[in-house]
């Protein structure tokens, strides 16, 4: 092949590639510092480098290549999983985009030196590589000339035999080349985001016809609005325990005759304890290996702890919509967690804009007590609350449960019997015809899920006398145990009740059937491999878990003990074989399923709300908005804890308040059953367009300046 037309000429094109993608570099994360690098730049179109001594040239190329592959890691972590925290992600995004800078233009400085397809051309693509992490950064003129760069390069050896010697055919694949190049990154850059709105809106409308209701935890009941539950198989707990309890997220008091809501109620902050007021070795050891804070709660101390308190490690895979489940008769809480609240019913409150994916509680097992002491009038009072107009026979059917029994214990045990073996526990409950689902549960269907016995049960022993309220959370067995811990998913969503009996306190009890619940609820069986492959996931969670909360530098150094005290070494490496092919089958599912992740609840989803579907596509049209202003949500931030940390020089306040509107919106239509009327939908609608559409047109305006 011919040499270039001038060496003179390739080398201004390469000055050019290597200042646009600087320059796209410090446009994109605002570094001045970057542009000092147009310096030696412009000196290479003059002069370059003859000679360096061996071990730097070898040495530059490996820093380089290092740098290029943190890029593209960095890459791989943003979309297929954020397990870094926004501080660290941004340190390591400036370290690559400065070093990639820095040898792009040492390789550009050096050409006569470095071969440039496996120096420059690297080094350069990697730093518009990092360019591109910030997607709502006006830097595109700057890539499409970095783009026409690489072409004009590209196009010397065949210019280098002059023009009228090139063959026709050549020109015209060439220019073939060329359009496709162009077709794919408009496709990519422009028609793809504008299709997206659209595509959000077909997969809601497509999963709301499709998917009648699925199991989960949320922050509210409302009864008598799904005819089907389905069983939902994600994980959403890992829990390490001596012994599997319910584990409780909220207890409800308030009754409507359709919903469960809580009310405002006194909260009391925990206060840290040292780890040194733990009695216990082996607690305190184990304590030691949660990173965070210990948190003693009110009237538990720590020296009250013993060799039968039972210790449970919970990871979650999802933030359950900012609620710390955990089991009763509470007495330490380790969490890294900058502060923690206890309410009146002891559910733990973890900051609004803070949520622990690694934790760990301790707790005293007694049976069904899970909260000991004496109730306050304030709270048998609310316990005992029912509706004016509930239906008169669910209160004539108390009065026959009740009739001669001597205690409150009495009453709870006959109520739970007639539960259990007079109705049918079944997913598919039917259309509710009532505006009492409870009184239609119990003399019409006689047949529900747990949500419909726990709440049946709560209104009977009300109507009884006996003080009781409504509680949701997981319902974790022997069934759940894979390995050496136990995996909870959305089918483990479970309602219970928690009954006041004088002289023991809050006793909890479930009148679901048993056994009708655990034939439905039962894990399909696994073999070894799929164990093996659980075992695995378990693992790394456990490590993305400790690292996303900071303690990278503990998290190695356990791994490092353990290996060193590993004494069969094939042992060792078939295990971390089986990890890393257990991270691959993750990783793989998690990119199968695309996008669609997105909108799955927890660390971060949006679900579409059968009584307001246009709320869900209001807060995915947030999320773009966000995208473009360069902050976009990660898949494991919940919308309300990622508005918290919006910076308010990316975002107007003005907007910010209407997106606190739209998510605020959302949760009460989602959680708390409280639909919005098509008015107060549309009206946010018009609002929020017309503020993103005002803001985007002034910055417009202001680009030329």
């Amino acid at each position: 092949m011919s040499e270039p037309i001038n060496p003179r000429l390739e080398q201004i094109i390469l000055f050019v590639l290597v200042c646009a993608a600087v320059a796209a570099f410090g446009t994109a994360f605002d570094q001045p510092l970057v542009w000092g690098f147009w310096l030696p730049c412009i000196v290479s179109v003059f002069w370059r480098v003859q000679s360096v001594p061996p071990w730097l040239k070898t040495g530059a190329r490996i820093l380089a290549h290092l740098f290029e592959v943190l890029a593209l890691v960095l890459g791989l972590i943003f979309m297929a999983y954020p397990v870094l925290s926004a501080e660290t992600a941004a340190r390591l995004t400036l370290l690559a985009g400065l070093g990639l800078s820095l040898f792009a233009t040492l390789f550009l400085l050096g050409t006569p030196v470095w071969p440039r397809a496996t120096t420059l051309f690297p080094a350069t693509l990697g730093l518009l590589v990092v360019a591109c992490f910030n997607p709502g950064a006006k830097h595109r003129p700057l890539l499409v000339a970095a783009a026409a760069a690489v072409f004009a390069h590209l196009s010397l050896p065949i210019l280098g035999r002059g023009v009228r010697k090139v063959p026709f055919s050549q020109w015209m694949r060439l220019a073939s080349c060329a359009l496709l190049t162009i077709a794919v990154a408009a496709t990519s850059i422009i028609v793809i985001p504008r299709l997206q709105s659209k595509t959000e809106d077909i997969t809601f409308w497509f999963v709301q016809r499709n998917i009648p209701g699925y199991s989960g935890l949320s922050n509210g009941t409302r009864l008598g609005d799904l005819a089907e539950l389905k069983l939902s198989s994600r994980v959403v707990l890992r829990v390490w325990t001596d012994h599997p309890q319910y584990l409780r997220s909220r207890a409800y008091t308030h009754f409507n005759g359709r919903s469960w809501t809580t009310r405002p109620g006194p909260s009391s902050s925990l206060q840290t304890v040292g780890l040194d007021t733990v009695p216990v070795p082996q607690a305190h050891g184990w304590l030691e290996q949660i990173p965070g804070s210990s948190y003693a709660i009110p009237g538990q101390e720590p020296g009250q702890i013993s060799s039968s308190t039972v210790r449970t490690r919970v990871i979650q895979n999802l933030f359950n919509n900012g609620m710390m489940v955990s089991p009763g008769n509470k007495l330490l809480v380790r969490a890294a967690l900058p502060s923690l609240w206890l309410d009146g019913q002891e559910n733990l409150q973890p900051p609004s804009a803070s949520s622990a994916e690694l934790y760990g509680v301790l707790n005293r097992y007694q049976g069904d007590r899970v909260q000991a002491g004496p109730a306050s009038p304030q709270e048998l009072t609310e316990a005992l609350e029912l509706p004016a107009d509930t239906d008169r026979r669910v209160r004539e059917l108390a009065l026959r449960l009740s009739e001669g029994a001597p205690s409150p214990r009495e009453k709870l045990r006959r109520t739970l019997n007639y539960l259990q073996h007079e109705y049918q526990y079944t997913l598919k409950v039917g259309d509710f015809h009532t505006s009492e689902p409870v009184a239609e549960f119990l003399f019409d269907k006689k047949k529900g899920y747990c949500e419909y016995f726990a709440s049946a049960a709560a209104v009977l022993l009300r109507e009884e006398g006996v003080a009781t309220r409504y509680v949701t959370g997981f319902h974790v067995t022997e069934n759940n145990r894979s390995g050496d811990h136990y995996v909870v998913r959305e089918m483990d969503a479970h309602a219970w009740i928690e009954s006041y009996i004088p002289a023991e306190g809050w006793v909890q009890a479930d009148p679901t059937p048993a056994a009708e619940y655990e034939s439905l609820h039962a894990s399909l069986s696994r073999g070894s491999l799929a164990s093996a492959l659980e075992w695995g996931q378990a693992k790394i969670a456990g490590i993305l878990a400790e690292v996303h909360q900071g303690d990278w530098r503990g998290e190695l150094r356990r791994v490092w003990k353990q290996a060193r005290q590993s004494v069969r070494w094939p042992y060792f490496v078939w295990s971390g074989l089986m990890l890393a092919v257990s991270f691959l089958a993750w990783l793989a599912w998690h990119v199968r399923r695309g996008k669609l992740a997105h909108y799955d609840q927890g660390a971060a989803g949006i679900q579409p709300i059968e009584c307001a579907p246009e709320l869900a596509r209001l807060v995915s049209r947030v999320d773009v908005y966000w995208t473009k202003c360069g902050v976009m949500r990660p898949q494991h931030r919940a919308p309300l804890e990622h508005l918290e940390t919006v910076p308010r020089e990316k975002v107007s306040p003005d907007i910010l308040r209407v997106c606190r509107r739209v998510i605020e919106t959302y949760y009460s239509a989602s959680f708390g059953g409280a639909a919005p009327s098509a008015e107060e939908i549309l009206t946010l609608q018009l609002e929020f367009d017309c503020l993103a559409r005002s803001i985007t047109v002034s910055e417009s305006r202001r680009t030329p300046e």
